[in-house]
């Protein structure tokens, strides 16, 4: 999470972010407590994954 923590500044706490890892929950999630703690009220992670993405076929436009 350190790589993360490097890159805070490149990023306006007005954006929305999400966090997302293969499985979904766990760096992810941690990712987004980081993120929620140094002020971006906006965050929130991919419940699943990649993996849970994939599997349920989720389109984006």
């Amino acid at each position: 999470m350190t790589e993360l923590e490097n890159h805070l500044t490149e990023w306006s706490i007005k954006n929305t972010l999400v966090t997302v890892c293969g499985k979904g929950g766990g760096r992810s999630a941690a990712a987004a407590e980081i993120l929620k703690s140094a002020g971006f009220l906006n965050t929130f992670y991919l419940c699943g994954g990649t993996f849970g993405w994939y599997e349920n076929e989720i389109k984006v436009d």
